[in-house]
This record gives C-alpha cells, structure tokens and sequence, in this order.
C-alpha cells in the first residue's frame, strides 16, 4: 500500500492505495461533522481498509467553521 499527503490551497488529502496495479477505481471520502469538526486522519482507517480492496482513495481536509464562514447566497 501507499499514502500521499498533497498540499492543497491551505489544506490538504490523503491519497492511498494499492502499491502495485493500474486502472483503480478512485473513491472520494467526504468525512461528516457539519462542517465544524473533524479531520481526514480520524477517517484514515476507511482509506486503507478500501484500500486494501485494491480501491485508491482519497480523503480531503476541508476548513472548519468558524473559521471560515459560507457567504450568503
């Protein structure tokens, strides 16, 4: 297996997968928490048990509340 951390803007996600194969279904792991908690290594043990089943995966960091705030639409 195989994990990469890319800096992405001011965050960043994990990417992890098989070591060896090509043509992989990738799979995008959006953690919960309503936007106010949480982080990407709490969710690492989903990336490597998929990743285990020969699926890449990633998994983002995304900003918090409050933090960051949504502007209004």
């Amino acid at each position: 297996m195989i994990s990469l951390t890319v800096p992405i803007i001011d965050k960043r996600l994990d990417v992890i997968g098989p070591r060896h194969g090509t043509n992989r279904t990738v799979v995008i792991f959006w953690y919960g928490g309503s936007w106010v908690e949480g982080s990407k290594a709490d969710y690492r043990f989903v990336g490597v048990a998929l990743a285990k089943r020969g699926f890449v995966v990633v998994i983002p960091d995304y900003r918090l509340y409050p933090q960051v705030r949504f502007s209004s639409v």
